[in-house]
């Protein structure tokens, strides 16, 4: 058993300018933030936990201050269409819901994070690279929406403040393609509920996780991998809400999955189910009960290379190509801006997939792992108007 207490901490800021009321230009936003992440492990906490799918809030060797989004966004033909490009991810556009940031882990902006870090080269959120999406919103309850950015991994070990090397793009491995088509009810609805498929493609060359270039095992041959050709895949998600009381008191159920189509990423499979409830007591209409249960079915070449690990240090065991997670998460309103919430996490067969982990044990069956957030939001004490990518879809 591993003990150890970790305490990190994460600063979030930027401002939403309208230039239509500053300069008169119809349509027409400038995002602005940074995130600053700092104390904690250097290396993160997933090691912790023994998965690379656990606390991306805290993971390595992003903890520094980030320029995460500075871009600008033009709505247009009475915003049917809309458009953003400069530095960001496409990570704060696809794949994505209001319900994933209220986990801690594995899911703050995406259906799957590790899936745009193993299953692509491209960064996700704070990361920021240059890209671009257009969307066209044929209907009120319709949208479709593609997007490019560069892939650069890089960017995890730089980009920091004042953002060094970050805005070049001599380090790119290639074009991280995404595209999505969604319905959504609206908000006004006695049970509102969104639903979206998606898909995406990483012209990046791959490594391959257990072979060389001359068809032996890395573990013992030492030789440098055999390339693949790029990654792709495909996804969906749905939320809906299922019971509503009046007021912000309802339960919403989410769920979603993503299958590799490329046949070499790391994640093969993912799965993801779980509910929200928001007001779970009459007396505490702010507060809300957070649960959800994923799966993830990992390439069997990546496993294998854990296998052999094992094998060339004289060791015996193998590791399982799947993994399973529970989390169940309470935030309790304090007062305004003001929140205090505890979480547990249960991980069955941690994939160990990470770089901080050079001795993988397959005795290892389970992680247990939880904590406490506490959070301030000055906008909301403040009652000033959220900024960011609030949009209706």
């Amino acid at each position: 058993m591993k003990k150890e207490t970790i305490v990190f901490h994460e600063a979030y800021f930027g401002a939403d300018l309208d230039m239509d009321r500053i300069a008169g230009l119809s349509g027409t936003v400038i995002r602005f933030a940074l995130d600053s992440r700092f104390g904690g492990n250097p290396q993160g906490v997933n090691d912790m936990a023994g998965s690379g799918a656990s606390y991306f809030h805290g993971s390595g060797p992003d903890n520094q201050t980030r320029l995460t989004q500075l871009e600008i966004e033009q709505h247009l033909f009475h915003d049917r269409l809309r458009f953003s490009a400069g530095r960001m991810q496409l990570a704060s556009f696809f794949a994505t819901s209001r319900l994933y940031c209220l986990f801690q882990l594995g899911m703050c902006a995406n259906l799957d994070p590790v899936t745009w870090s193993s299953n692509s080269e491209a960064p996700f959120w704070p990361v920021s690279v240059w890209a671009g999406e257009v969307t066209a919103i044929p209907s009120r309850h319709s949208y479709f929406r593609l997007g490019a950015e560069e892939s650069n991994p890089e960017q995890y070990y730089s980009g920091g403040f004042p953002w060094g090397s970050g805005w070049s793009l001599n380090t790119a491995s290639g074009a991280h393609i995404m595209v999505e088509a969604g319905y959504e009810t609206g908000h006004k609805t006695r049970l509102p509920g969104r639903y979206d498929i998606g898909a995406y493609e990483d012209t990046s060359p791959v490594a391959d996780y257990r072979y060389d270039v001359h068809g032996g095992r890395i573990a013992f041959t030492h030789a440098p991998a055999r390339m693949h050709s790029g990654q792709s895949g495909i996804y969906a998600q749905f939320e809906q809400t299922v019971w509503q009381r009046g007021g912000p008191r309802r339960v919403t159920v989410f769920g979603g999955l993503v299958v590799d189509t490329s046949g070499h990423s790391l994640q093969k499979d993912y799965f993801l189910l779980g509910f929200v409830c928001n007001g779970p007591f009459s007396g505490r209409p702010y507060d809300f009960l957070a649960f959800k249960a994923t799966g993830h079915r990992l390439n069997r070449n990546a496993t294998g290379y854990l296998n052999d690990e094992i094998m060339a240090s004289g060791r015996t065991g193998h590791m399982v190509p799947h993994e399973e997670t529970l989390e169940l998460d309470y935030s309790a309103h304090l007062f305004a801006g003001v929140r205090l919430a505890p979480f547990a996490a249960f991980i069955f067969h941690p994939d160990q997939q990470v770089y901080t982990i050079t001795q993988p044990d397959p005795r290892v069956a389970y992680s247990l792992s939880g904590g406490v957030e506490l959070s301030f939001s000055l906008g909301e004490a403040a009652a000033l108007t959220p900024f960011g990518l609030a949009r209706s879809y």
